[in-house]
């Protein structure tokens, strides 16, 4: 399910008892603007105590040094 569909699902009451139909596409575009922003990489890595981000453009230079580090 995406993001989208969880909002529909998980605030479905909220969203019902909205009684005109544009305050209540604002209201769902805010839950979802407010999710997706929460559920951003650095957000989730700074929730759960991550202490790194790796830019996927960076993966492959950072996993090769990071192995290099533990052969010794």
């Amino acid at each position: 399910m995406g993001l989208e569909g969880a909002v529909r699902l998980g605030f479905r009451k909220e969203l019902a008892e909205i009684t005109d139909p544009a305050a209540r596409q604002q209201r769902y575009e805010q839950l979802v603007a407010e999710y997706y922003e929460k559920g951003k990489a650095l957000s989730t890595a700074a929730a759960f105590e991550i202490d790194d981000v790796i830019d996927p453009a960076q993966t492959r230079r950072v996993l090769t040094e990071t192995l290099a580090r533990t052969r010794s």
